[in-house]
């Protein structure tokens, strides 16, 4: 999971510097929203300390000061759209999103078209079509169906390699709950 984390905040952190100039000779102040749909989030939460982290080497080794701004939308998406519209309202350079709702993004790709401000989805994926809309938009992030089936077959392997010292009570039935994430 650890890699995930720096993987996903170190292309977001490359993105983010590409699209607003990164690399002048003189020192530059990026500002950068981050909108979470729910901080309180184990996974999120690592997210959020791990883009702290980034941003802070990224300091160190560059030639740019980042300030990085982090909301908690608290699982709701009108939370979270007065948290960006504070983001667009201050022209923060570009403007991170873990979408409470995804059927919102559109309502969030207009304004920030609009302010001509990038937009980076993350994590909990929009449309295909909504990130399409807007040349300064992406999403980072995984394809959830392939990583699921990848996840499947790890335990389908383990249980064909282990499956006496799985089979605990020996009836021959690996009983087992699956857990499904949010929409």
């Amino acid at each position: 999971m650890k890699r995930v984390i720096s993987l996903l905040a170190a292309v977001m952190l490359i993105v983010l510097l590409a699209a607003c100039g990164g690399g002048t000779s003189a020192p530059r102040t990026l500002r950068i929203g981050v909108a979470l749909y729910q901080q309180d989030d184990t996974f999120i939460s690592s997210v959020a300390r791990e883009l702290q982290r980034a941003a802070q080497e990224a300091e160190q080794s560059g030639d740019v000061k980042i300030n990085l701004y982090i909301t908690d939308g608290k699982g709701s998406q009108t939370v979270q759209n007065e948290q960006i519209d504070r983001f667009l309202d201050r022209k923060y350079d570009v403007i991170c999103v873990n979408i409470v709702d995804r059927t919102a993004a559109a309502v969030i790709i207009d304004k920030a078209e609009t302010a001509n401000i990038p937009v980076i989805f993350f994590n909990r994926e929009v449309s295909n079509e909504v990130v399409n809309s807007y040349e300064k938009c992406a999403f980072v992030g995984t394809d959830a169906p392939e990583a699921g089936h990848m996840q499947g077959k790890l335990v389908g392997d383990y249980l064909l390699a282990n499956y006496d010292a799985v089979d605990l009570n020996g009836d021959g039935t690996i009983s087992y709950v699956m857990f499904k994430g949010q929409e």
